[in-house]
């Protein structure tokens, strides 16, 4: 794995912002990091950065200890965190320059970074006079400059256009298919939704979900979901079904019926078989919104017991 977060914990005084924390994320993987405000994100990815030292735990990037190996380890990642740091006095060039002479980075490499943000037309001006979108883009070209193997991205959709925010995806999934993994948070569900492959969400310190898209949106062919079936003969489908172990109710129009994908065709040859038409068999897609109000509810409710 990439990037190893090993039961890592963090007070402030005697307040509990995380608690025994870990995930894991592989080369090439484009990861979601969501919850709440106040959740615990950027604590964890000040500690993955090791801008923060947590109470207990570890974290690996590439093999090598963040705590004891801090210099060799942080080589590894670009990041922003909430706003980008920029020199408002000096030119987006410049700004890009001066990120860039740590890791003595070629002039031609400042070019292409520039250029896969979308500010080769506006690289020469004053920062200052950039707008939010903008600074945005300029922070991930200097994130990128080194040619990390992990991005970590905090907020970094704030301020973009719809033009932008497209230009970003599918810079990620560029970035993501030459093997650099990356880790956003964002509270844009729709858009992690349309990038991310996994998703971890995070709620009062815990953990509450670390799964695929397609696990938290119920499309993976071994998790239920709700079925519309639309038939000819509610009454005698809903019997024959429920007689054969699927869990099924009567609806507004026909039957709601929670299966698997694969249980579905069995349902639907169950039905046939016994003469009843089947007019329509449709899954109701879970958003990511639906699976993240759903996991975040259920760690309320957990604490409310």
């Amino acid at each position: 794995m990439l990037l190893s977060v090993n039961r890592i914990s963090k007070s402030f005084e005697d307040r509990a912002v995380l608690s025994d924390v870990s995930f894991d994320i592989g080369e090439g993987e484009i990861v979601g990091f969501l919850g709440p405000n106040g959740a615990g994100k950027t604590t964890a990815i000040k500690i993955i950065l090791g801008l923060l030292t947590p109470n207990a735990g570890e974290v690996y990037i590439d093999g090598l200890n963040v705590r004891t190996d801090f210099e060799k380890a942080i080589r590894n990642v670009g990041a922003i965190i909430e706003t980008p740091e920029l020199y408002g006095y000096l030119s987006g060039m410049d700004n890009l320059k001066v990120a860039a002479r740590p890791y003595r980075v070629r002039r031609s490499r400042i070019n292409e970074v520039v250029e896969a943000v979308g500010l080769s037309e506006q690289i020469g001006e004053k920062v200052r006079r950039y707008s939010l979108g903008m600074r945005q883009r300029l922070g991930i070209a200097q994130a990128m400059l080194h040619s990390p193997k992990l991005l970590i991205l905090d907020e970094p959709l704030n301020g973009l256009d719809p033009s932008g925010v497209l230009d970003f995806r599918m810079l990620v999934r560029s970035l993501a298919a030459g093997g650099t993994s990356v880790l956003i948070s964002s509270h844009q569900l729709a858009e992690m939704e349309l990038m991310c492959s996994r998703l971890i969400i995070i709620e009062s310190g815990f953990i509450v979900s670390i799964k695929t898209l397609k696990e938290s949106t119920g499309e993976s062919d071994d998790i239920p979901v709700h079925y519309r079936l639309d038939v000819n003969d509610a009454a005698r489908a809903l019997k024959l079904l429920t007689d054969n172990g699927f869990s099924a109710e009567t609806a507004e129009s026909g039957l709601n019926v929670y299966m698997t994908r694969l249980q579905s065709a069995e349902a639907a040859r169950l039905l046939v078989e016994n003469n009843i038409a089947v007019y329509g068999l449709t899954a109701v897609k879970k958003t990511l919104s639906d699976a993240f109000l759903e996991a975040t509810g259920k760690r309320r409710r957990a604490k409310k017991k």
